[in-house]
């Protein structure tokens, strides 16, 4: 070896481990992402009873802001996308119509959704056990999601998962593609994620509809802890 490949290769290892070093020191320290994720736990609790409480309180004024509220927004995503892209505009502002159709011709029953609503709320503050199913499938879930972001990227690192086709030149090497089989298991990791998701939030859901349902027929049975 002539001292010019070798003086190439130690060019060679010194931008690789550059790199290396640069991909290591642009990640976030552990530290971080255990802060948010105990921010969050911490959090989603303490903002639920605040909602809870701010929805017993004024159902009938919760119900038409967020009515309301969506109708200001798509119509402003219609004026401002007129400008931009007239044609998905121009769908906006009939989505815009429609939701404000509709708001008016369910004024009537706004009162009737706030009595459920308020009475949904006195269930779940009779049996607190709900606080903590709802709880766990929060844990459940970001737990969930950790493992399957872990996973996720193992598997999408394996060589089988990468297009190794002659057809890529030299210079897109850096560039990674999937394979057909690399698109297809990564299909099924979302498909995986999305469906355990909804699994979970409808265990919750199912959970919930039991305890009101048993509280509208015998409310001393449903008002205990759990």
């Amino acid at each position: 070896m002539t001292s010019d490949d070798s003086s190439n290769a130690g060019d060679d290892n010194m931008y690789e481990n550059g790199n290396d070093n640069t991909s290591t020191e642009d990640l976030p320290p552990k530290e971080f992402w255990i802060a948010v994720v105990s921010i969050a736990i911490l959090a989603a609790p303490c903002l639920s009873f605040l909602a809870l409480n701010i929805m017993k309180k004024n159902p009938i004024g919760l119900i038409k802001c967020s009515l309301w509220f969506s109708i200001v927004l798509c119509g402003l995503s219609a004026l401002i996308l007129l400008a931009v892209v007239p044609f998905v505009g121009l769908i906006y502002g009939v989505i815009t119509v429609c939701l404000i159709c509709y708001a008016r011709s369910v004024q009537s029953r706004i009162p009737y959704a706030a009595s459920n609503l308020k009475a949904g709320i006195t269930v779940l503050k009779t049996n607190l056990g709900l606080g903590l199913v709802a709880i766990g499938s929060m844990v459940g879930l970001i737990g969930y999601s950790a493992i399957w972001a872990y996973g996720f990227g193992g598997v999408m690192q394996l060589d089988s998962m990468k297009d190794t086709s002659e057809s890529l030149s030299s210079s897109s090497t850096d560039q990674t593609d999937l394979s057909p089989l690399g698109g297809f298991v990564g299909f099924l990791f979302i498909l995986s994620f999305y469906w355990s998701h909804q699994v979970l939030q409808n265990v919750v859901r199912a959970t919930v509809s039991g305890v009101v349902g048993t509280w509208w027929f015998s409310p001393i049975e449903a008002s205990s802890f759990c």
